[in-house]
């Protein structure tokens, strides 16, 4: 990406409620809905992307992009697919999802530096006012920064 003056975004999502949902509805219907969320981030993402399931309900997605809005982009579809509806078990399920991002360069010019921004972000969206269910992103000069804005 330094080369190609790509740029490189690291999303970092995380299941809200996720806990609630496997305590009542079972183990086996938290492991079905996390190979759902799964199946919908494959679905949402171009081929190049890469997408990555880190552990418990959080999955990471790096993406390679030539225009800084196409994380935005990016975010919104892995969003919309992730909080459609599921039925678990003839049960009517809604998941909601926090997404962090950070990008190169604009953000960060290592990988855990990234990383360490998209999660900061993604805790920051889980916090937010629930009427809030997407990101915020802040453009400036083309640049992205982080989607949740991170305190300084």
């Amino acid at each position: 990406a330094q080369r190609s003056g790509d740029t490189v975004a690291v999303m970092l999502a995380d299941l809200d409620k996720f806990k609630a949902i496997n305590d009542t509805l079972g183990h086996h219907n938290g492991d079905a809905l996390l190979v759902e969320v799964a199946e919908r981030l494959r679905s949402a993402l171009r081929g190049s992307d890469l997408a990555a399931r880190l552990g418990g309900d959080e999955f990471a997605v790096v993406l390679t992009m030539n225009d800084p809005g196409g994380a935005r982009i990016a975010t919104e579809r892995v969003q919309n697919a992730i909080e459609l509806p599921m039925t678990l078990d003839g049960i009517v399920v809604e998941v909601k999802a926090s997404i962090g991002i950070a990008c190169f360069p604009s953000n960060g010019d290592d990988i855990d530096t990234l990383l360490q921004l998209a999660d900061e972000a993604m805790y920051r969206a889980k916090g937010e006012d629930a009427q809030q269910r997407l990101p915020r992103a802040e453009y400036g000069s083309l640049r992205l920064k982080p989607l949740v804005e991170l305190g300084k």
